[in-house]
């Protein structure tokens, strides 16, 4: 009995492995507080916080982007226009590529465009594209949202699906 257990423990364990792109993995083990810490902390759907971070950086905390003009930095990829204000708190560039402290500044920004524009797609095409009310920013801001929705559902579909697994896992424990 106990030999079984263990069996159908270790291919759960396996098909939850499976299941996880290894990138998530990583970012549970290292960051895991963080995306919660930061998405409770702002009101932000730390799923929706995680599919921006992996449109924007791949989920890399050394992700560096220079747009001419503006560069951007970490895993959520904050734009240099922010750091004046973010100056106040005594955050620089270089506390940008620390992955906790990112995450939160992420979170507080996307907080930041709800309060714009509520919770909606355009909120959070602005995190990246901005507020400016131009056609091009305006389209610039569906087509970031449209990348990270698509994120978003592929997330939420994989976590619906490990937790349907581990609901079946676990009844066929108890059948046992």
């Amino acid at each position: 009995m106990q030999s079984r257990l263990k069996k159908v423990h270790s291919s759960n364990l396996c098909l939850f492995l499976l299941l996880i792109p290894s990138a998530f993995l990583c970012a549970q083990t290292d960051n895991e507080f963080c995306w919660e810490e930061a998405a409770r902390r702002y009101s932000v759907d730390p799923l929706l916080l995680y599919s921006i971070a992996q449109v924007e950086s791949n989920l890399d905390p050394k992700a560096f982007n220079d747009n001419g003009d503006t560069q951007d930095y970490g895993i959520m990829q904050i734009n240099s226009w922010w750091l004046e204000k973010l100056s106040e708190y005594d955050i620089d560039k270089e506390k940008l590529y620390n992955p906790c402290i990112n995450i939160n500044i992420g979170a507080w920004i996307l907080n930041h465009s709800f309060g714009l524009y509520g919770h909606t797609w355009d909120a959070v095409g602005a995190y990246n594209a901005g507020t400016s009310s131009s056609p091009e920013a305006s389209q610039r801001r569906s087509n970031y949202a449209r990348k990270v929705y698509e994120r978003f559902s592929e997330n939420k579909e994989l976590n619906n699906d490990m937790r349907r697994h581990a609901a079946i896992d676990k009844s066929q424990l108890l059948e046992e």
